[in-house]
């Protein structure tokens, strides 16, 4: 059986401000992800780019929102984490080998400058 040969795991991490009316959407949507009834936790879900991202109902260490789909897991910092990047990202390795890691920091980076309000530096 031939073994897989490239990059199997890629994590960026990205600099900016978010956004205060992305991070208000995220706060809303995090409240609905705590939500008792699985109707409103079903709701809890944030478009941006060419995804659809669940948001969780807890955040992750120091960052305050997790959001993820199928090819990527976002830790997205809060609004008084000025300290930490504004997001890190972890790129899901069947999107890794589907697409390359060039392309797959490429569309995170899209994503990610779509929650700021000044441009990233990976």
């Amino acid at each position: 059986m031939p073994l897989w040969k490239g990059v199997d795991f890629l994590e960026l991490s990205l600099q900016g401000e978010l956004n205060p009316s992305v991070g208000e959407e995220l706060e809303r949507l995090k409240a609905l992800a705590q939500s008792p009834d699985p109707m409103e936790q079903a709701g809890a879900c944030y478009a941006v780019g060419e995804g659809f991202f669940k948001v969780f109902d807890h955040g992750a260490g120091l960052f305050a929102f997790v959001l993820e789909d199928g090819r990527f897991r976002i830790k997205v910092r809060g609004p008084r984490g000025k300290m930490l990047p504004l997001a890190f990202v972890q790129v899901r390795s069947s999107y890794l080998a589907e697409v390359g890691p060039t392309k797959a920091a490429e569309v995170a980076r899209s994503i990610v400058e779509k929650l700021l309000i000044s441009q990233p530096n990976i």
